[in-house]
């Protein structure tokens, strides 16, 4: 697990339509092991990115794509 400090993992529901509102769910691979949920909806096809900063500045990024089914 050390070789994976700082690595965020999305997740994304497997099928995706235009319009729908969609739960990501972010894992960082930190000593806290944090896991975060949110909605977001799903306009577009592309890209999304989340970053998270810890409190010593430390900056944690991950990228997940959305693809319509």
């Amino acid at each position: 697990m050390a070789s994976e400090i700082g690595k965020v993992r999305l997740r994304l529901p497997s099928t995706i339509t235009p319009g729908d509102v969609v739960k990501v769910r972010a894992l960082i691979i930190h000593p806290m092991d944090p896991f975060f949920t949110f909605t977001i909806r799903a306009t577009d096809p592309g890209p999304v990115k989340v970053l998270f900063v810890d409190t010593t500045g430390g900056r944690y990024e991950g990228t997940a794509e959305i693809r319509f089914s």
